[in-house]
């Protein structure tokens, strides 16, 4: 009932925006952003944070003025993105420009053969499901993945089939995904911008190890279907640019190809950093195993890349210190790690220090009793703030691990196996 609720109010506002022109919605839209930017203090932090990371050649003034201008065009692409897909295609390209290299228009008149589309959240991006006036030579698909709400989904079902754009489910219609891009004169929109989590392969990403997913990639591999990248960027009041990339061969080798499209998204979002959507948590830190030893489909990181670090505290006490082998396994658990360990005395500076200072790491291993390094761990916002379910202060973790082994060397070999460590690994690959 809820959903069916949630449904006719979108209906509604969908209805009266649609009324509008979409100039108004736009400008409409920007308002709402704004006033969003203001009244959601955890997405402004989030969206800060990941300029920050991004770009750190930026000042903090810059940065802000940057997710400021984010959330405005966000939130008024969203609206005119409504209003977009109630307009005729004749419509809608009197206000979009498109850029395709001259390589791409030569070879749509010699060959049809399916193209995978690398499409993102940059600018409008309901336009993308405008790929067949962008290349109307070839019929279009999209990778799919449904909506909870269920009268919501299909009505976007519905809409997606008025535009002739058939939608394959990206977590049961793999093959049949392949199929249609074996296909003559096909091309598949697959996302490729969003976190991947246990299933995604960790690559660079603005120079930060990320969770990144490998379906274009494969899709392509599978297929011996070219990546075609494109991007929307917004030049106006409802007028947006699309820009078609050189295209990328297939490779049958998956990761270095999800390496290049991380490498190519990168360059789309720093032509208007604005555009993206930085108020999703691309670097989001994983829950339990933010240390990468298992990780499903493994790392890639090119030779000569430098990573950002991803960095690691662990706080102890005189009584509570990690044992070695329990560090070197988190040293080891993934290659742009920087480790630190505090002792008892840095944990005495005042509060303003010790949270500037905290507001750098990733993670905290919390092994002092203290309460007070809990609580400041948890105002500085850490990502991930590990302990034993000991802690006095175990209410400002979020990630617990029960402490049941007899021997303390166990117990923290155990806490950071919890965290995804393989210190048997990597005292194999030594001892060899």
């Amino acid at each position: 009932m809820a959903h069916f609720a949630i449904y006719l109010l979108y209906r509604c506002g969908a209805a009266l925006i649609c009324l509008l022109p979409i100039s108004v919605g736009f400008r409409i839209g920007a308002v709402m952003g704004r006033c969003a930017f203001y009244a959601l203090p955890h997405l402004r932090w989030l969206a800060v944070r990941n300029l920050a990371r991004a770009f750190e050649e930026k000042n903090d003034a810059e940065i802000r003025a940057i997710a400021r201008e984010h959330f405005e065009r966000l939130g008024a692409n969203l609206v005119a993105s409504i209003k977009l897909a109630s307009m005729t295609r004749e419509e809608i390209f009197t206000r979009v420009s498109v850029e395709i290299p001259d390589e791409i228009r030569q070879r749509r008149t010699r060959e049809h053969r399916g193209w995978v589309a690398m499409v993102s959240h940059l600018g409008a991006w309901e336009l993308f499901a405008q790929l067949g006036c962008i290349l109307p030579e070839y019929s279009v698909g999209a990778m799919y993945q449904p909506l909870r709400n269920r009268y919501i989904d299909a009505h976007i079902r519905k809409l997606r089939a008025a535009e002739q754009v058939r939608l394959f489910d990206r977590r049961s219609e793999l093959m049949s995904a392949t199929a249609f891009l074996r296909e003559i004169g096909s091309v598949l929109g697959v996302l490729v911008d969003q976190h991947a989590g246990d299933a995604g392969l960790w690559t660079p990403f603005f120079g930060r190890l990320t969770s990144t997913s490998t379906l274009a990639a494969t899709l392509s591999a599978h297929a011996d279907a070219p990546i075609v990248p494109i991007a929307v960027y917004t030049c106006g009041v409802a007028r947006w640019r699309v820009v078609v990339s050189p295209i990328m061969e297939p490779s049958p080798e998956v990761q270095p190809t999800v390496t290049r499209i991380n490498e190519v998204l990168e360059k789309q979002i720093r032509i208007s950093p604005q555009d993206w959507l930085w108020s999703h948590d691309r670097w989001k830190v994983p829950r339990p195993f933010f240390l990468l030893d298992h990780s499903a489909r493994g790392i890639h990181v090119p030779v000569g890349t430098k990573l950002k670090p991803f960095h690691v505290l662990v706080v102890e006490s005189a009584v509570q210190a990690m044992p070695q082998s329990a560090l070197q396994a988190i040293k080891e658990g993934r290659p742009d790690m920087e480790l630190q360990v505090w002792s008892d005395n840095p944990i005495q500076s005042p509060l303003n220090v010790l949270l500037q200072q905290l507001r750098a790491f990733d993670v905290v291993f919390l092994l002092n009793a203290s309460v007070n390094i809990a609580v400041a761990a948890w105002l500085a916002r850490v990502p991930r703030r590990v302990g034993f379910g000991s802690h006095p202060g175990r209410v400002f973790l979020n990630q617990v691990i029960a402490m049941d082994s007899a021997s303390a060397e166990e117990s923290y070999l155990a806490l950071v196996r919890a965290c995804g460590a393989n210190p048997s690994k990597h005292q194999l690959s030594r001892a060899a």
